[in-house]
């Protein structure tokens, strides 16, 4: 049985450039990249083909959930694919879409390759909750 893939969709009143950066810069990671209010991020990343990024979501007791990945694609402002592993996934495939509008940019995100449902079932919400984290940093409400 094929485990579908995780595909959400936002559209951002920010340009792709933007959102781009708040995917890829370290220090904009680390100020939305986390699933909860009360939680911190710590991020760092090799932005290359084959580089390798480290991400650490903080919990308010200081519990933390590490992530990490290798950069497959990256097309500068349009798109990123990387791998996404954690204690709840391996060699999972995450891959940022961006649509530039001139005002707006619209991002798809995909997650797949999940070996079981429930490994499926286990990131979607998180993914909803950055995605909504990522809205509120890019239009400065975090």
């Amino acid at each position: 049985m094929s485990i579908s893939p995780i595909v959400l969709k936002r559209t951002y009143p920010v340009s792709a450039r933007s959102v781009f950066n708040a995917w890829t810069q370290p220090d904009l990671m680390s100020q939305w990249f986390f699933v909860q209010k009360g939680w911190s991020a710590r991020a760092k990343n090799d932005l290359r083909i084959e580089g390798k990024f480290h991400l650490d979501m903080v919990a308010p007791d200081n519990k933390v959930s590490h992530y990490h990945g290798v950069y497959q694609e990256i097309t500068p402002f349009s798109k990123l694919s990387f791998t996404w592993n954690s204690a709840r996934v391996a060699n999972t495939l995450l891959t940022i879409v961006l649509k530039d509008d001139i005002i707006q940019t619209d991002l798809t995100l995909t997650h797949q390759y999940f070996k079981t449902q429930a490994e499926q079932d286990s990131q979607q919400p998180g993914w909803i909750e950055c995605l909504e984290n990522l809205e509120k940093f890019l239009t400065q409400k975090l």
